[in-house]
């Protein structure tokens, strides 16, 4: 399931507004709405967050959700390029 799925279900089993699931991760009411719809995601911070508040497992928030898996592994591959290339230009700075 989604992880935006999952957040839905259980902040509306929690009786929970997007309003209150916002200020105690420390997001927006759109940024809710927009994990809900599958839109975005939240940072790891919040991602923690709603894990402890919302009760849920961050291993299977993250593993039942191949989109966002997807992003991680992106995320991830962008980084070590940009310290390659970094590291490229600080060479080529001292050559």
């Amino acid at each position: 399931m989604p992880i935006g799925e999952q957040i839905k279900d259980r902040r509306e089993a929690l009786a929970w507004s997007r309003e209150e699931l916002a200020q105690v991760v420390n997001g927006s009411v759109q940024q809710v709405s927009r994990w809900e719809k599958g839109i975005s995601y939240p940072n790891i911070k919040q991602l923690i967050a709603i894990s402890d508040r919302l009760e849920l497992s961050l291993d299977n928030l993250i593993k039942s959700d191949p989109k966002l898996q997807k992003t991680i592994q992106i995320d991830k591959n962008a980084r070590k390029l940009v310290i390659i290339c970094g590291s490229l230009l600080f060479l080529a700075l001292h050559i």
